[in-house]
């Protein structure tokens, strides 16, 4: 079966209706458009439209969200976005050469060797073992409040009213783009991909009381009400993280980048298989010998349940 890999790095819903017009002037129509909704940052990619561009063959941001409170935008200047790529240069070739001085040797140590290191480097509770650490020099001290853009969807509307004005035109958008999929006679299908912080309690800011599945339950209601076919892949993510035998260590948990939100390659492996399972229990019409192709999928499902750590 002919499968076509479309995603782009940066691209929310509004850019994504482009895309699709764009591949299907040059490939034909689809009959099945997957859409990859990561929760961390999609509804963010759409408030903040346009904000990626190209500075010398890499992406590069147009605007910013600087306020997570308040939904204040930052759009950036050309010379603004020179400097950024400027300065991401030279913290590139910093990274490339090895750390000057003892103690920063060792924290390079600590980082690619001790699992324990990293967790309270990552940790963003303000606890006694927290601020211990901070005192060695071992972590920054605990920031007040959670800084991070991709936290501001986690936010009770109540708290930061411009959310709610950002939901409903995300949610224009994501019409638009059924809209777009079925003009071209194809079916679409909305996988959501959970952030790191909802799978793993352990990366969680511990000085606010964020609504980590807020997101994916308005989500839910809205593909719902307007009959768009989706899948959450956030219980079985959660389900997998908290198999007996299987630790909790941080970001070092077995789905997700140690340094990134986004899942790695096991994530994305189980992700995947996830969606073919959905796909084989669902009436696609154009899918063949869907039960030999069930069982070893849900074969493959219980082998990456049953990998060592």
């Amino acid at each position: 079966m002919r499968v076509l890999k479309c995603g782009v790095w940066g691209y929310g819903t509004r850019q994504e209706r482009g895309k699709l017009e764009a591949v299907v002037a040059r490939a034909g129509r689809p009959r099945l458009v997957i859409v990859g909704y990561f929760v961390g940052n999609d509804l963010l990619d759409d408030y903040l439209y346009p904000q990626i561009t190209v500075v010398d063959g890499r992406p590069a941001r147009m605007v910013e969200l600087v306020d997570v409170k308040r939904g204040g935008r930052k759009f950036l200047s050309e010379d603004e976005q020179q400097e950024r790529h400027r300065k991401f240069l030279e913290r590139k070739v910093a990274g490339e050469q090895k750390p000057s001085g003892f103690t920063n040797r060792t924290k390079d140590f600590f980082s690619y060797h001790s699992v324990l290191y990293d967790l309270f480097r990552q940790f963003r509770g303000s606890g006694s073992l927290r601020r211990m650490a901070a005192r060695l020099g071992l972590v920054e001290p605990p920031s007040p409040l959670p800084l991070s853009p991709e936290l501001a969807i986690f936010q009770p509307t109540a708290e930061a009213p411009w959310l709610e004005q950002a939901w409903k035109e995300h949610f224009a958008n994501l019409r638009h783009l059924r809209s777009a999929v079925e003009a071209e006679g194809a079916t679409m299908l909305v996988v959501m991909f959970p952030s790191n912080v909802q799978v793993d309690k352990y990366l969680r800011p511990q000085e606010r009381d964020l609504q980590w599945e807020y997101p994916n339950q308005r989500l839910t209601e809205f593909f719902q009400q307007e009959h768009i076919a989706f899948l959450d892949l956030l219980p079985e993510f959660q389900r997998h993280v908290r198999l007996p035998g299987r630790l909790n260590w941080g970001s070092h948990n077995d789905l997700y980048w140690p340094h990134d939100s986004h899942p790695n390659v096991t994530g994305n492996r189980l992700a995947g298989l996830l969606v073919a399972e959905h796909l084989l229990q669902s009436s696609y019409n154009f899918l063949s010998e869907e039960g030999t192709r069930l069982s070893d999928v849900k074969k493959r499902l219980v082998e990456l349940t049953q990998m060592p750590r």
